[in-house]
């Protein structure tokens, strides 16, 4: 079980391309003229939704920087920021799903599916979030 963990965890090092090629079909509009502005954007939101599932995969037990562990050791912290996390993953989908089955526009209808890839990717993070918010929770030690 260790190795598929190791394995796991080393494919979560996928994210870091996989997000500067999102940034890439963001920014890419800005120096075309506008060009295909929401097929990129809508290859950005979708990049960037895998990106942030394959984080993930890396290792709840350890944070990576001192601001997590600050803020996931305190459980007012924590749960603020699962809360604002959680916000994010319902305005994301909705948003995502109104547009593609009410609106009469197809590009809105387009840029919908990124937008709901995106929030199915930040729901993954919430889940992460709130594994490392119970292993570095302080209370916990006792």
């Amino acid at each position: 079980m260790k190795t598929i963990k190791k394995f796991l965890n080393a494919l979560s090092y996928l994210q870091y391309p996989l997000m500067l090629l999102g940034l890439f079909f963001i920014y890419k509009p800005l120096f075309l003229g506008f060009e295909n502005l929401i097929d990129n954007y809508n290859n950005g939101l979708i990049i960037m939704g895998v990106a942030i599932s394959f984080s993930t995969l890396q290792d709840t037990t350890k944070t990576q920087n001192k601001l997590s562990l600050w803020v996931f050791q305190s459980e007012k912290r924590a749960r603020f920021f699962l809360i604002w996390i959680a916000i994010l993953v319902l305005f994301f989908i909705i948003s995502g799903a109104v547009g593609y089955f009410l609106s009469p526009f197809k590009e809105w209808n387009e840029l919908s599916i990124g937008l709901m890839v995106f929030g199915i990717g930040v729901m993954g993070l919430l889940k992460a979030a709130n594994e490392m918010s119970e292993n570095h929770r302080i209370a916990k030690s006792n």
